[in-house]
């Protein structure tokens, strides 16, 4: 396979082509790549010659970025305590989220930092520590999640960490190499900063904010009421310890409008992990399961309705072995469903999630896990 870069899709196509390494992985997997809507607050994200500089200089355009284009820039540190700075405005207080592209220059080290001016406090200093032209990241200040390097072609590498504690009435900024005795330069491209906890894809910006709206991906389905069995396989792209706002559905049978769930197949339940559902008004919900599922594991479901009305689901994580929840409690089905559809990300009265799909299968009836991948053709 290529090395992997970054591309742009259009309004209303499909992310097929999205590659991601799960845990414990050797190579990336092709995926289908779904996200809630986000805002990146970086202003001029390609443009750091714009940024504010303190004994440090950004030649722009100096060499190939990890879409193609001739856009990545290129910051040399004169001197110690040296780097550049862009003021971003958060909404709402809390978990924050960052990200940048950084190719390896001469500069052994590289120091990403979100800081709230305000009261002088750094809530996150990331230190990239370059070894060959490879990144590890540590924490040397403040606290926040490291997630993950992404590594794409030509050297580039995507560092991707969140900061706690921010308090969106104060001023922040993003810094790039600050208060570290190391000078050099480092190739730069691509800073994002978000309101969410867990970073998103890469959304250019110019003069102003730019906001993607949320993916929702859905199908026609005229199968009647009846037990059946969906089995999804994807890459985890939140963190499901975490106590998540409202229900974030993976997989849904809705109405046309996605508003009436007659069930979420899978669905997203903050902490507790991930639940079937069946009929939201009689809130028939399996037991919750998968608990220990964290951003890029490759997740394995098998739920839905069984004969008796009751929900129910089994996870596997990484190809380890299933694990179930109870059954939700028994009820009746619906005489009819008007105008269903199989929404992937759901929509309408389910939050969206952030999921990165393999496979997506469902069959009449009751069946395992192990039926399931027999039947999606994976080994």
């Amino acid at each position: 396979m290529d090395e992997l870069i970054v591309a742009t899709a259009g309004t209303g196509v499909a992310r097929t082509s999205h590659y991601v390494t799960p845990t414990g992985a050797s190579a990336p997997i092709q995926t289908l790549l779904l996200e809630p809507q986000r805002t990146n607050l970086c202003i001029r994200s390609e443009e750091f010659d714009t940024w504010t500089l303190a004994s440090a200089t950004v030649t722009a355009n100096t060499t190939t970025a990890p879409d193609g284009t001739l856009t990545a820039d290129t910051l040399s540190v004169t001197s110690s305590g040296g780097g550049i700075y862009l003021v971003v405005t958060f909404t709402g207080d809390g978990e924050k989220c960052a990200a940048m592209f950084l190719r390896a220059g001469t500069a052994t080290k590289t120091r990403l930092t979100i800081r709230d001016q305000s009261v002088a406090v750094n809530r996150h200093v990331v230190d990239v520590t370059w070894t060959a032209g490879v990144p590890t990241l540590a924490t040397v200040a403040g606290a926040g999640t490291l997630y993950p390097v992404e590594a794409l072609a030509n050297g580039w590498y995507r560092i991707l960490f969140s900061a706690t504690g921010v308090v969106a009435a104060n001023v922040h900024r993003y810094l790039i190499t600050d208060n570290e005795v190391v000078t050099g330069t480092v190739g730069l491209w691509g800073a994002q900063a978000e309101n969410a906890i867990v970073p998103s894809s890469y959304i250019k910006t110019q003069a102003t904010t730019v906001t993607r709206n949320a993916d929702s991906l859905y199908f026609p389905f005229t199968a009647p009421p009846q037990a059946m069995t969906v089995y999804v396989r994807g890459v985890e792209n939140n963190r499901a310890t975490d106590a998540l706002a409202g229900q974030l559905g993976i997989v849904q049978i809705s109405d046309a409008a996605g508003n009436d769930a007659y069930f979420a197949l899978i669905n997203r339940t903050g902490s507790a992990g991930y639940s079937s559902l069946h009929d939201p008004a009689a809130l028939s919900i399996s037991g919750a399961v998968g608990t220990t599922v964290t951003r890029g594991d490759l997740v394995e479901f098998a739920g839905g309705v069984r004969a008796s009305g009751a929900a129910f689901l089994s996870i596997s994580v990484n190809g380890g072995a299933t694990t179930s929840g109870a059954d939700g409690t028994a009820q009746a089905f619906a005489a009819t469903w008007s105008g269903p559809r199989l929404y992937l990300n759901s929509q309408g009265s389910v939050n969206p999630g952030q999921f990165a799909f393999t496979h997506v299968i469902v069959a009449a009836g009751e069946q395992t896990m192990a039926t399931m991948r027999s039947l999606a053709g994976v080994a």
